[in-house]
């Protein structure tokens, strides 16, 4: 993935770790389609020291996936995503 110079040390460049699934108000899980429904995934790229928090979490990686989700939530509308928004540990 190509990230914009302005951001240049906060991403991961080779993997793109990502948070998937993050739900919020007014926006549906699905919609309808042609054959049948079609889920919709957000997908939020996380950050260098997310991702490193996600890895070397002492409580685990699912735990840690799910603190880093809540904090994402937390940290305000949790489908808008920006590649300047800071990191949330």
């Amino acid at each position: 993935m190509d990230f914009p110079p302005e951001t240049a040390g906060a991403y991961v460049d080779a993997d793109c770790p990502c948070c998937l699934g993050l739900t919020g108000e007014g926006f549906p899980g699905v919609v309808a389609g042609p054959l049948s429904e079609i889920r919709m995934v957000n997908v939020k790229v996380l950050t260098v020291a997310e991702t490193a928090f996600c890895v070397s979490g002492g409580s685990g990686v699912t735990d840690a996936r799910a603190e880093i989700a809540n904090r994402l939530v937390a940290q305000g509308d949790p489908l808008w995503s920006s590649l300047t928004r800071p990191p949330v540990v």
